[in-house]
C-alpha cells in the first residue's frame, strides 16, 4: 500500500479527532471559530466518502470540487470575521470576493472534467487565503500591543500559521498539479498525493494544538 493512502488514513483519524474536540466544546468557541468546527465536520464527510470509495477501488476525483467549494465557504467566512475591516469598501471588496470566487468554483459542478483537476480554480482559493493570512498578520504586528493583551492570541496564531502553510502549500503543489498526474509516469504520479495528503497532516495536527489551546484558555 502507497505512503498517501496510510496518511489518508491517519489524516481521517486527525480530523475526526480535531471535530470531537471542536464539538465537545462548542460553548466555548466564539463566532469565527464556529466556521471552522463546520469545516472539520464537512472535512471529516468528504475524507470519509475519499476513503471509502479508495478502499473500493472507486473513482473518487470528483468529490475535489465539493471539497474546494466547502473549504473556500467556511475558510472565507473564519477569515471575515477574523479581519477588521477599516473601511466599508473593504467589507463590500470580501463580500463581492466571496461571491465571485464561489461562482468560479461552481462551474466545476457544470464542467467536472472526470479526467483533470481545476488546479486553476485550487490555485486562486489557495493563493486568496494565503495572502489575506498574511494581511492579517501584517495589521497584528502593527498593533501588537493589542494583540499581545488577548488572552487567545497565541491559539488564534498558531490556528493562522497552520492555515497559511496549508495554503499556501496547496498553491505550490496544485501548479505542478496536472503536470505530475499526466505528464510523468503512473507511478511518479503518486508524488502529487503523497505531498498533499503531508500537506494535510501537517495542517490538520497545528489545527489540533491551536484548537485545545483556544479552549483550554477559554475554560479557564
Amino acid at each position: 500500500m502507497s505512503l498517501w493512502k496510510y496518511l489518508s488514513y491517519i489524516i481521517t483519524l486527525l480530523i475526526l479527532t480535531n471535530f470531537s474536540i471542536a464539538f465537545y466544546n462548542f460553548k466555548f468557541l466564539k463566532k469565527r471559530d464556529k466556521y471552522l468546527a463546520y469545516f472539520l465536520c464537512f472535512s471529516f464527510i468528504t475524507q470519509l466518502c475519499i476513503v471509502l470509495m479508495a478502499l473500493n477501488n472507486t473513482y473518487n476525483l470528483w468529490v475535489l470540487p465539493i471539497y474546494t467549494f466547502g473549504e473556500y465557504v467556511f475558510f472565507h467566512q473564519y477569515l471575515y470575521e477574523s479581519t477588521t475591516f477599516e473601511k466599508s469598501s473593504q467589507k463590500k471588496a470580501a463580500i463581492v470576493l466571496f461571491f465571485a470566487m464561489s461562482l468560479f468554483i461552481l462551474k466545476e459542478f457544470v464542467y467536472i472534467n472526470p479526467t483533470k483537476i481545476n488546479n486553476i480554480t485550487i490555485g486562486i482559493k489557495a493563493f486568496i487565503f494565503s495572502a489575506w493570512v498574511i494581511l492579517i498578520f501584517i495589521k497584528q504586528l502593527k498593533n501588537i500591543h493589542l494583540y499581545l493583551n488577548s488572552k487567545d492570541s497565541f491559539a488564534y496564531a498558531i490556528i493562522n500559521f497552520g492555515i497559511l502553510l496549508y495554503f499556501s502549500s496547496q498553491f505550490i503543489v496544485f501548479l505542478l498539479g496536472n503536470y505530475i498526474l499526466y505528464i510523468l509516469k503512473s507511478s511518479q504520479s503518486q508524488l502529487i498525493w503523497t505531498l498533499y495528503a503531508s500537506i494535510n497532516f501537517i495542517f490538520y495536527t497545528i489545527l489540533l494544538f491551536g484548537l485545545w489551546k483556544l479552549i483550554s484558555i477559554r475554560k479557564n
